[in-house]
């Protein structure tokens, strides 16, 4: 069996936590984000300005 100390188990620890907060701010962009490559006059931005009124 290998022992790991505690201080790498922690900045392990760190960089998953980091990592699975990464992956979620992803999953939520490609979710609730908009394509940027679309130009103002595109249906989505219309129905978009339409939902905030």
């Amino acid at each position: 069996m290998i022992i790991i100390p505690k201080q790498v188990k922690g900045k392990a620890m760190e960089i998953m936590y980091l990592l699975l907060f990464i992956i979620v701010l992803d999953i939520a962009a490609l979710r609730w984000g908009f394509n940027s490559q679309d130009n103002i006059d595109s249906p989505e931005w219309l129905k978009r300005l339409q939902r905030h009124l």
